[in-house]
């Protein structure tokens, strides 16, 4: 699983390299959204189909909101730039799960928010990335 994570975070800093080469990454975290792993195990993995994967990228003058490919978790575009200022309302109510985080997150340009999912792997970034942007220290 971390070799997995770092190939990922790897990915993630050579695509920012080329979109955004004077705006290194300093903090990155996959997130799902789609269903919950419930869900998912309810419908019999039907529910995989609905799964959209994304990297939340906390940098030194944005928070980017990167789209993924479903099959291949490489980063393909710069989906969303969110000011670091405006990034902190954006992060809406966290529910901790026994199999995964759950937040909203509100969009630019959307007018509600969006449910994200963060796996196992992710929270200690996730939960850097909160306390950075907002300055609440999530307890596990």
């Amino acid at each position: 699983m971390r070799r997995a994570k770092a190939k990922a975070q790897r990915r993630v800093e050579e695509f920012l390299e080329r979109a955004r080469p004077n705006d290194p990454p300093v903090i990155t975290v996959m997130v799902v959204s789609g269903p919950t792993p419930l869900v998912i195990l309810l419908t019999l993995g039907v529910g995989v189909l609905r799964l959209r994967r994304h990297y939340i990228v906390v940098t030194g003058n944005a928070v980017l909101v990167l789209n993924a490919g479903m099959w291949h978790p490489a980063p393909r575009e710069i989906a969303h730039v969110v000011p670091r200022a405006v990034a902190a309302a954006s992060i809406g109510r966290i529910v901790l799960e026994p199999l995964a985080v759950r937040f909203r997150f509100r969009f630019p340009g959307h007018s509600g928010y969006t449910d994200l999912s963060v796996g196992f792997a992710w929270w200690a970034d996730f939960e850097s990335m909160v306390r950075d942007l907002t300055g609440v220290v999530i307890r596990r």
